[in-house]
């Protein structure tokens, strides 16, 4: 019946802090990618109402050779 006693007895000082150290890093962890979850849903409710609205707009001509380089700002506007 000496077994369970053995099975029962503290664990080393090392191993507390350890888990505990591993345990810190795992909080920090999962809280820094709720708070960037929380931003990505900010940014994302933001484009969809740009995309939204510029999909409700009156068409716009579309861009001539010379504003080709910036097309990318306007990837979601209704042209003619």
């Amino acid at each position: 019946m000496s077994e369970p006693a053995a099975a029962l007895a503290p664990l080393p000082f090392w191993v507390l802090c350890v888990t505990g150290a591993v345990a810190l890093v795992c909080i920090a962890g999962l809280t820094s990618l709720g708070i960037w979850q929380v931003q990505r849903l900010a940014w994302k409710r933001a484009l969809i109402e740009r995309v939204e609205a510029r999909l409700q707009a009156e068409p716009v001509p579309a861009p001539g050779p010379t504003r080709w380089a910036s097309i990318a700002e306007d990837d979601d506007a209704r042209v003619r």
